[in-house]
């Protein structure tokens, strides 16, 4: 991070940032293994407990988990589909109220015909 965050407004459960509309497009299609969060440090660290990291395949969802807030941890990984990975096209990060994330990593390995 070099030190900038992003702020979503409150419009429910979707996650908004200026052109990031709740889905993160990975261009192709991926096995995910995880996801890591980098948490605002300066300010409201716990706004990021209760969000739930997805992974999306055309119109199915598949929940990888849910970030629980601790005081004083400020990168979350969340695991998905465990050593095989979860199969998608999208991540999507979800939330009631407002969330402040600094950086998403995600990881995986492209699907190769």
């Amino acid at each position: 991070s070099t030190g900038s965050s992003g702020i979503t407004a409150e419009y429910g459960k979707q996650w908004y940032q200026r052109r990031v509309r709740g889905r993160l497009n990975l261009g192709q299609q991926y096995h995910i293994s995880k996801v890591v969060i980098y948490n605002r440090q300066d300010c409201c660290q716990n706004r990021i407990n209760g969000a739930t990291v997805s992974t999306v395949l055309g119109s199915q969802k598949t929940e990888c988990g849910t970030v629980t807030y601790q005081s004083g941890t400020n990168v979350y990984e969340i695991v998905c589909g465990g050593t095989t990975g979860t199969l998608a096209d999208s991540i999507k990060i979800e939330k009631s109220g407002i969330i402040t994330l600094c950086e998403v990593e995600v990881y995986g390995s492209p699907i190769t015909e």
